[in-house]
């Protein structure tokens, strides 16, 4: 059965590496033939998710690893909802202080100014002091996941599902998590793969999977099912059950 709601992650999942080519607004269309949604799940900032709502007909977009919701209400004026308490946002302040005195030769991504709920490190600046860069965010106890492009970090208990559980609670009629799917790429989708039914994981998963103690329930193959290319496969064949 055709998904009531298509949760999917960004990077490497509706793009192709970093390219949003015509495939992303392939899958849109197949998605609205369906009548059904698209709602993105993704590590980029709040300020980069109000760009698709503004260009493109997704329905919502679940930013910052799941701390901002971001859509479109009356007169199709956007609107931010934020997922985790103000005394938090202060806190992440905060320690971007201490981070930046300790580390100040890693620079934040440059979306990081756009950012609410938590803040980015390229992933290539922050793989070869990875494990000093964790260390440092454990004893502060700030929370942090690797996408395939950043590393991302924020203060209290965010996630992607926890977003999506929020959405599916305040802005559906009667939608069904089970009725859902979710299509990812990375460890940062973890959190969703373990609590939904319906997961995929596009084939370029294959480069954490071991890693993951939670794991897509359906794993596509193939260098024709990486990124959005798998996407729409999926999405084509359950279009036509």
């Amino acid at each position: 059965m055709f998904p009531r709601i298509v949760f999917s992650d960004f990077d490497g999942t509706l793009t192709y590496g970093l390219s949003l080519g015509s495939f992303f607004f392939d899958i849109l269309a197949l998605i609205k033939a369906k009548n059904s949604e698209l709602v993105i799940v993704t590590g980029r900032s709040v300020s980069w998710g109000h760009f698709l709502l503004t260009h493109t007909d997704v329905s919502a977009v679940i930013s910052e690893g799941g701390g901002m919701l971001s859509l479109r209400e009356k007169n199709n004026l956007l609107c931010d909802y934020p997922l985790l308490p103000e005394k938090e946002f202060n806190r992440l302040k905060k320690f971007v202080a201490l981070l930046k005195e300790q580390f100040p030769d890693i620079p934040l991504t440059n979306d990081s100014i756009g950012r609410m709920a938590d803040r980015a490190i390229e992933l290539a600046v922050a793989k070869p002091r990875l494990k000093e860069l964790s260390s440092f965010m454990q004893a502060h106890q700030i929370n942090y996941s690797c996408s395939s492009v950043h590393l991302n970090f924020w203060c209290s208990d965010i996630s992607k599902i926890k977003g999506i559980k929020y959405y599916l609670a305040n802005h559906t009629q009667d939608i069904s998590i089970d009725d859902c799917m979710y299509f990812g790429d990375s460890k940062n989708d973890e959190s969703v793969f373990e609590v939904m039914k319906n997961t995929v994981g596009v084939s370029n998963i294959r480069e954490v999977v071991e890693e993951l103690t939670f794991k897509p329930s359906v794993l596509l193959m193939g260098e024709h099912n990486e990124g959005p290319y798998g996407v729409l496969n999926y999405l084509d064949y359950l279009s036509r059950k």
